[in-house]
């Protein structure tokens, strides 16, 4: 019996972003890049770009023009739009996410959409605590 390796990739595939391809809920992400960025619904789900240098940005507006989340608001920021969406970011080549370094604190609703997200995909590791070169590395 033969399968075809498209077989085993079970994530959603969303599309193209910038021609860097986007999925929903991966159940692995050791195939894509280090530091690849990410944004959290309210439900939890997990929507990354397997490249590693897409912005949060592009990511955000790609995904509301495809119904997956809010709209923006005229000169928006993610801190502007609070309680709907959470971008995040990979630890290097890790299986660990934090909050994006676009935020300024860390607040309660962050803290409740990470731990959605790690129910819903709990083979990655959420972090709720911002994302930092050379700080706030989290470690075993």
């Amino acid at each position: 019996m033969h399968i075809k390796f498209m077989d085993l990739i079970t994530e959603e595939y969303i599309g193209k972003c910038e021609g860097v391809n986007i999925y929903k809920d991966p159940p692995s992400i050791k195939r894509m890049g280090e530091d690849i960025r990410g944004i959290i619904n309210k439900k939890g789900n997990l929507f990354v770009e397997e490249a590693g240098y897409q912005t949060h940005t592009e990511l955000f507006y790609y995904l509301s023009d495809k119904g997956l989340i809010p709209p923006p608001i005229r000169d928006w920021s993610f801190e502007k739009i609070p309680q709907k969406v959470l971008a995040i970011q990979r630890w290097e080549k890790t299986s660990i996410f934090y909050i994006g370094e676009s935020y300024y604190a860390i607040l309660p609703w962050m803290e409740e959409m990470m731990k959605i997200a790690q129910k819903n995909n709990p083979q990655y590791k959420f972090i709720s605590k911002r994302m930092e070169r050379g700080r706030n590395v989290w470690k075993n």
